[in-house]
């Protein structure tokens, strides 16, 4: 029979999935920026130069979470302190994410502060992914119950069925 896995090993887990991809995106971006630099490439060097700084914001964006994973929610003394601060995270990343959107959004295309905002704003969108990956599986939240309209017949609410809502 298997013994059950605990928050430790999915942190633990997750923290090294987090290492090795980001290890592996910044070989990526190194390659594909090498590749746009060979004079002697006949592809297009631009395109190869874009996904390059793609690959390096992944990576940037996976040692962010494993940053948070590793130093603060492995600290936590117990389970319920870790998936307090996990939770905390989630929204403080969460806030971060939409103000950088909204920023983003307010930015002209061509304005050089447009490009780090929006970086910005996607490593706190992965950092949100992660730890809601991770919530989920260990710590789902029970259903949030809304009031429908009046009934028609009565004039009184009543709950309906249950409606599963996500950050």
């Amino acid at each position: 029979m298997n013994r059950p896995v605990t928050l430790q090993e999915i942190l633990q887990a997750k923290i090294t999935s987090l290492e090795e991809m980001a290890g592996q995106l910044k070989g990526l971006s190194e390659l594909k920026g090498s590749i746009a630099d060979d004079a002697q490439n006949s592809l297009d060097p631009e395109q190869f130069r874009q996904k390059a700084m793609e690959h390096k914001r992944d990576a940037f964006a996976a040692l962010a979470a494993k940053y948070i994973l590793e130093e603060v929610v492995l600290a936590a003394r117990t389970k319920a302190e870790q998936i307090a601060l996990m939770r905390h995270y989630v929204l403080e990343f969460g806030q971060e994410m939409r103000r950088k959107a909204k920023l983003s959004n307010s930015l002209a295309d061509d304005d050089p502060q447009k490009w780090e905002v929006d970086e910005d704003g996607f490593q706190a969108s992965f950092v949100v992914s992660t730890l809601n990956g991770i919530l989920s599986d260990v710590a789902p939240e029970p259903p949030h119950y809304t009031l429908p309209s009046p009934s028609r017949n009565r004039g009184t609410a009543r709950l309906s069925e249950p409606i599963r809502t996500r950050l």
